[in-house]
């Protein structure tokens, strides 16, 4: 039966001599001014020019016997690699393999491993980069759904997931000021299905927090 301080010792050691660049695993870090934006996410998908993001610090990272990192989860479009620099930092991330190289359900085991943590250039495409964006989604429901949802007319989710509802306009912008939210464009009238992604700076358009 293999130890797993050996698999470990040797997968890493693949991992780390075998590949030139940003490698799926390693961070990325993007000063944030809001503290609720995560300045780091980790690289997801490798496609040789380009490379995914959206990993999140404990996601799951599979090291495979080839020495490689396989990532489970949501992806970001990404970065072109032209655009990142290595900051020769590193930040520790999760990797796991089964249990003594046997698969089965339940067997996984888990360590953190040093990490290789890379930056952007001033000026850089980072538009992929959806961990920065907010992750807040206003819809302004119709008289159908509007029944459906038990008399609500504006429902939020956070990251594709129900979050909370509200039945008025007074109700909606009060929480909006609560937690410090903002309207990118003017709310659609009552009965005419219509979304937005809400932000966490102010805009120009912000009639819901007059």
């Amino acid at each position: 039966m293999k130890n797993n301080n050996e698999i470990l010792i040797d997968r890493l050691g693949r991992f780390n001599h075998t590949r030139i660049g940003p490698r799926v695993g390693d961070y990325l870090f993007i000063p944030s001014l809001d503290p609720r934006i995560p300045e780091y996410t980790r690289f997801t998908h490798d496609w040789n020019d380009h490379i995914q993001t959206g990993g999140s610090p404990g996601g799951s990272y599979y090291l495979t016997e080839a020495g490689r990192l396989s990532y489970s989860g949501s992806l970001d479009p990404g970065i072109d690699k032209m655009h990142l620099i290595c900051t020769g930092q590193y930040k520790r991330g999760d990797v796991w393999f089964f249990d003594s190289d046997i698969p089965g359900a339940g067997r996984g085991v888990t360590f953190a491993s040093e990490m290789v943590i890379y930056t952007t250039w001033n000026n850089a495409d980072i538009s992929g980069l959806h961990h920065l964006n907010c992750p807040y989604y206003l819809t302004v429901l119709d008289a159908q759904a509007h029944i459906q949802t038990c008399g609500y007319w504006y429902t939020i989710t956070k990251n594709g997931t129900s979050h909370t509802a509200f039945k008025t306009q007074r109700e909606l912008c009060e929480w909006m000021s609560i937690t410090d939210l903002y309207l990118t464009r003017p709310l659609a009238n009552l009965g005419n299905l219509s979304g937005q992604t809400l932000s966490y700076t102010p805009t120009e358009i912000d009639p819901a927090r007059r």
